[in-house]
């Protein structure tokens, strides 16, 4: 990427069963999402403590979110056809 950043946040925290658990979100583009250091929710299944995200709505829905908007708009588009 020419001019630009991408980054990956790591994320470090306690898993229930008291192990230390580190790694690398997926990276992102432009301005950093996290500070250094901030507090973020984790969302991982007991015991597949190393799939966990970070546990945003956009991180976690992004996908889902995007194809309701554009089914949403595709629906309202093809209503509008259908009454001309």
């Amino acid at each position: 990427m020419v001019g630009g950043m991408v980054y990956a946040p790591r994320i470090r925290f306690r898993a229930g069963n008291g192990e230390l658990v580190q790694l690398l979100s997926g990276p992102a583009k432009g301005d950093a999402e996290f500070e250094a250091g901030e507090i973020v929710p984790v969302l991982y299944l007991a015991g597949d403590e190393k799939d966990a995200a970070i546990a945003t709505v956009w991180r976690l829905y992004f996908w889902a979110i995007l194809f309701g908007i554009l089914g949403t708009v595709f629906v309202d588009v093809g209503l509008v056809m259908r009454r001309l």
